[in-house]
C-alpha cells in the first residue's frame, strides 16, 4: 500500500479514537497482512469481491472517453480471469501440453515470469482447455487452485513454488464436473476456498503453508467463491453452496446465519457468489430460473443473523455472470440479455446490447466485456442501457471478468490478454447491427422506404408484403427473417445460429418492420423463432410450424435443462428436393397398437411400445423385416413416422415393415443402465415371440435421432448378432458419453451397415466449445474404424425432427434394402 494512503489513514484513526502509537501499530499489522493498494484488483471481482473497483477513475470527473489497446498479446486457452498487484498483472493458462500460472508487466506486457502448474486440463462436454479458478495475490504470494486439485502458493516477485497441497488427496475431496474451480480470495490474515465435504464447504487457510485454520459447513461445492461484508461493525463471509447460503465469522469460522436458499443448477446455485447490496441486502442468482433477495436482520445469542426472504422474480436468470449491484439496483445479464433491477425487485429495463458477456463497475459505470471480445463502456443508469464507448478487442470467445486498475482494464480471452487504457477522447458512435448483406430487391425495397414519406412508409411495407408469396423473404440464396409489430426489441433464433443463440434483427426506421439477413445453401432446411420484446414467438405470416424435441424457452435444450419444448416456425430454400409432408390426422390404413415391457435389466421398469404393422399384416407364411425407433413417442407426434412409412410402402418404396416404437427417450445427464441388456436380452425376443417378423440379423435395424440416436448406436453395437443395420440422425454426445460409445464397440459380433446423417447447422454453442456436427463426424470416424460399413451424409439441415423425417425415404431404403 502506498505511504500516502496510509499517511490518509492517520487522521482517520486519530478520528477514531487511537493515539499515535496505537494507529502506528495499527498499520503496521496492515502492512504485513497486505501486499497490494486499494487501486489492485487482487482476486476475481476485485479487492472486495463485489466487482467494483476501489479506486476511481477518469470516469469519476468525465464521460467523454475512449477505449484504446495499450498492448494485447497471445496466451493459451483457461477461464482465469486477470489479477492485478501494483506493476504486476497474472493469469492461468495451458498450451497444447502444460498449465501455467504468468506475470506479466502491467505496462507493457513483458512476461515476467511462468510458473508450471502441471499438465493440460483437457476442456469436455462443453468446456474449453485450461484452468477454471482465478488467482489471488496477497503476502507476497500468488494462490492458486488447479482443475486437478492442486492449491498452491507461489512468490509474487519470482513465480518460485512456496507451498503445493493437492485437496484431493490431502483432504479426501472428489473432483467435481469440470474439475475443481472455485477462486480462493484474501481477507484479513487468511486465505479462503471454497472445497465441499469432507473439508468443509468454506475453508480458512494459513497463508503461509496451506494448512487448514478452521472449516465451516457440510454443503456440496461447484464453482462458487465467498464475499466479504460488514454487518454490525463485524466481517462476515458469505458463503454459498449447492444448496445453502451461510454467513461465517473471519475469525473463528462459526455460522452466524444459514439460509436453504433452494436453487439449483450449473448457471444458478453451482456458481452462485452473493452480491452485497446497501442496506444489508444480499442478491442471490439461485437458480437458472430465477434470482431471489434476502436480507440480514439482527438476530440474538444463539442465532446472531437472522434472514428474510424480501423477494424472487425471474427477471435476472440462467447466465453464469455474476451481477453488479450499484446503489439500490442490480445489474446482470440474463439469458444474454443485459437487466437493470432495483432492490425492490422491479424491473427497470433490459437490452440486448451489448452482447451476452461479463460486467464490472467503477465509478457508477459498467465496464462489458461480451463473449464476441467487445468491450463497452456504460452509465449505471436506471432509464435504459446507455452506452458512451466501444471498443473490438479480441476476435476469439471470452469467458472472463474485466479487472481495472486506475484507468486501465485489463482482460483475457480464450487466445488472447490485453490491457485496454480509458482515454480522454469523444464518444464512440454505436455501431450497427451485423448482418450478411441483403438481396438486391430486398434493398430496393429498403430504399424505397428510406425515400418515402413518414405518411407512406408503412405503405411500402404493406405492397411489399402483398407481393411476396410467404415469409421468410428468399431472395438468390439469401434468407430475410421479417417480423412486423410495435416492438421495442426483435431477434431471431435458428439452427442456423446455434443453442442459447440469437441474432438481434434491424429495425426499418419509421416501420414497424424488422429483418434479419443470412446466405445459406439452396436446399436448406431449419427451424426458427422470434424473440419480440423478450417473448418466444412464432413467424407469424408463416403456417408452417412443428414442435420441437430439443429447445425450450431461452433456446436451451430440453436434455439439460427441463421444460415444456417450444413450437417452431421452419422453411425450406426454394431449391431443396419435395419430400413427403403427411397428414398425420388421417387414418392409417396399417395399424398402431399399444403394448409395454416390464424390464428386469432396468429395474422392473415398464417401457411403453407402440407396434406399426403394414396394411394386410399377418400375411401366411410371411416374416417381416423389423425397425426398432428409440424415443418412440418423438418419433410419431413430431416425425410422423407411421405415416410416412405407410406412405412409403404404399408407393413400393421399401417393404411390409413392422416397426416398433420404444417409448423410453434417453437422458443424457441420468443415462439409461441396463437399456443395451433390456433391448438385446428382453425386447428384441418379445417382438420375435408375439409378431410375425424375421429372425435374421439382416432384417433387424436401430433407427434414432438427437441423443436417442445415441442409446439407438450403443444398443446395436452392444447387439450386434441381432441387428444389422443402423440409421443415425445427428447424433448427440457429449464427452461423458464415449465410455459408452468404446463399451458398446468393444462388444464381440459381426460388422454392421451404418447410415449416418447430420446436418450442417447442427445443434452447436460455439461459446460452449461444443458441436454436434463435430461429434457426428467424429464418431462416423471412431466406427468405420472399428471396420463398420459407414455410409456418412452431411446435409444443408437443422436439427431435430422437422428435419429427419424429411429424409425418412432414404434411411427406410437404407435399412430395408437387403430384406426385399
Amino acid at each position: 500500500m502506498p505511504f500516502f494512503q496510509h499517511a490518509s489513514l492517520f487522521s482517520f484513526l486519530k478520528d477514531k479514537g487511537m493515539n499515535f502509537l496505537t494507529a502506528v501499530c495499527f498499520l503496521c499489522l496492515n502492512l504485513v497482512y497486505c501486499d497490494v493498494s486499494f487501486a489492485d484488483w487482487p482476486q476475481l471481482r476485485g479487492e472486495k469481491c463485489d466487482g467494483h473497483a476501489e479506486e476511481s477513475s477518469i470516469l469519476s470527473r468525465t464521460s467523454d472517453v475512449q477505449l484504446k489497446i495499450g498492448w494485447k498479446k497471445a496466451l493459451g486457452s483457461g477461464y482465469s480471469s486477470v489479477v492485478v498487484a501494483g506493476d504486476r498483472i497474472v493469469t492461468g493458462y495451458c498450451d497444447d501440453k502444460e498449465g501455467y500460472l504468468v506475470c506479466f508487466s502491467a505496462e507493457d506486457g513483458r512476461e515476467l515470469w511462468k510458473h508450471q502448474t502441471g499438465p493440460r486440463w483437457k476442456g469436455s462436454n462443453g468446456s474449453f482447455d485450461g484452468p477454471i479458478a482465478t488467482p489471488a495475490v496477497g503476502f507476497g504470494r500468488v494462490f492458486m487452485i488447479t482443475p486437478a486439485g492442486d492449491l498452491f502458493a507461489v512468490k509474487l516477485k519470482s513465480g518460485e513454488l512456496d507451498w503445493k497441497i493437492n485437496v484431493a488427496e490431502k483432504l479426501g475431496i472428489k473432483p467435481i464436473f469440470y474439475g475443481f474451480g472455485a477462486s480462493p480470495i484474501i481477507h484479513g490474515k487468511h486465505l479462503f476456498i471454497q472445497l465441499g465435504p469432507p473439508a468443509g464447504t468454506l475453508c480458512a487457510l494459513n497463508p503461509t503453508d496451506g494448512e487448514v485454520v478452521w472449516s465451516q459447513g457440510t454443503d456440496s461445492v461447484g464453482y462458487q467463491n465467498p464475499v466479504p461484508i460488514v454487518f454490525n461493525g463485524k466481517t462476515v463471509l458469505l458463503s454459498a453452496g449447492n444448496t445453502q447460503i451461510a454467513g461465517v465469522d473471519t475469525q473463528s469460522g462459526k455460522a452466524l446465519f444459514e439460509f436453504t436458499h433452494q436453487g439449483q443448477g450449473a448457471r444458478g446455485a453451482w456458481s452462485l457468489i452473493p452480491v452485497p447490496m446497501p442496506g444489508n441486502l444480499v442478491f442471490l442468482a439461485h437458480d437458472d430460473t430465477r434470482s431471489k433477495l434476502i436480507a440480514l436482520k439482527t438476530g440474538n445469542q444463539t442465532k446472531p443473523i437472522d434472514v428474510e426472504e424480501v423477494w424472487e422474480e425471474r427477471s435476472i436468470r440462467n447466465s453464469y455472470n455474476v451481477p453488479v449491484a450499484v446503489g439500490e439496483n442490480i445489474f446482470a445479464f440474463s439469458s444474454r440479455i443485459l437487466t437493470c433491477v432495483d432492490d425492490k425487485g422491479k424491473l427497470l429495463w433490459r437490452s440486448r446490447k451489448p452482447g451476452d458477456g461479463f460486467i464490472s463497475a467503477v465509478d457508477n459505470h459498467l465496464i462489458l466485456l461480451t463473449k464476441a471480445g467487445t468491450m463497452h463502456i456504460a452509465r449505471a443508469s436506471v432509464s435504459g442501457y446507455e452506452e458512451i464507448t466501444q471498443e473490438k478487442i479480441f476476435d476469439d470467445v471470452t469467458w472472463s471478468l474485466p479487472a481495472i486498475h486506475k484507468n486501465s482494464i485489463f482482460v483475457r480471452s480464450i487466445g488472447e490478454i490485453a490491457r485496454v487504457n480509458i482515454v480522454p477522447g469523444k464518444t464512440s458512435p454505436q455501431r450497427l447491427v451485423k448482418s450478411e448483406p441483403v438481396g438486391e430487391k430486398f434493398q430496393a425495397f429498403l430504399d424505397r422506404v428510406e425515400n418515402a414519406k413518414a405518411t407512406d412508409k408503412n405503405k411500402e411495407v404493406d405492397q411489399f408484403l402483398a407481393k411476396t408469396s410467404s415469409t421468410p423473404y428468399i431472395e438468390n440464396g439469401i434468407v430475410h427473417f421479417l417480423l412486423r409489430g410495435n416492438y421495442q426489441d426483435a431477434a431471431v433464433a435458428s439452427d442456423l445460429f446455434g443453442a442459447r443463440q440469437e441474432r438481434r434483427m434491424q429495425s426499418v426506421k419509421g416501420t414497424d418492420l424488422f429483418y434479419f439477413a443470412a446466405k445459406i445453401p439452396n436446399d436448406t432446411r431449419v427451424s426458427y423463432v422470434f424473440i419480440a420484446d423478450y417473448k418466444t414467438i412464432l413467424d407469424p405470416l408463416n403456417p408452417r410450424k412443428n414442435k420441437s424435441s430439443l429447445f425450450v424457452e431461452d433456446i436451451e435444450i430440453v436434455h439439460l435443462v427441463g421444460g415444456e419444448t417450444l413450437t417452431m416456425s421452419w422453411f425450406d430454400m426454394p431449391g431443396r428436393p419435395k419430400s413427403i409432408e403427411p397428414d398425420s390426422s388421417q387414418a392409417l390404413v396399417g395399424q398402431l397398437s399399444t403394448t409395454h415391457l416390464v424390464s428386469k435389466n432396468m429395474k422392473d421398469e415398464k417401457i411403453p411400445l407402440t407396434v406399426y404393422t403394414p396394411p394386410q399384416y399377418p400375411l401366411s407364411g410371411k416374416s417381416y423385416p423389423v425397425v426398432f425407433v428409440h424415443d418412440g413417442e418423438a418419433a410419431i407426434k413430431l416425425g410422423k413416422l407411421p405415416h410416412i412409412v405407410e406412405k412409403l410402402i404404399q408407393s413400393k418404396t421399401i417393404p411390409e415393415v413392422v416397426v416398433v416404437f420404444i417409448h423410453r427417450p434417453f437422458n443424457p445427464m441420468l443415462g439409461a443402465f441396463g437399456y443395451e441388456q433390456m433391448f438385446g436380452t428382453e425386447l428384441i425376443p418379445m417382438i420375435e415371440q408375439k409378431y410375425q417378423i424375421s429372425k435374421k440379423r439382416k432384417d433387424h435395424s436401430s433407427l434414432g435421432g438427437g441423443f436417442s440416436g445415441l442409446i439407438a448406436l450403443t444398443s446395436a453395437m452392444s447387439n450386434r448378432d441381432q441387428i444389422g443395420r443402423l440409421a443415425i440422425q445427428s447424433v448427440h454426445a457429449f464427452e461423458l458419453h464415449q465410455l459408452m460409445i468404446d463399451g458398446a464397440l468393444a462388444t464381440a459380433g459381426p460388422k454392421s451397415d451404418i447410415l449416418m446423417q447430420w446436418g450442417k447447422f447442427e445443434v452447436t454453442n460455439p461459446e460452449e466449445n461444443w458441436d454436434m456436427a463435430k461429434t457426428s463426424d467424429r464418431i462416423s470416424k471412431q466406427l468405420s474404424k472399428s471396420g463398420h460399413n459407414i455410409q456418412a451424409q452431411v446435409v444443408n439441415d437443422g436439427s431435430d425432427w422437422i428435419c429427419w423425417r424429411s429424409h425418412a425415404a432414404e434411411v427406410f431404403k437404407f435399412l430395408l434394402s437387403e430384406s426385399k
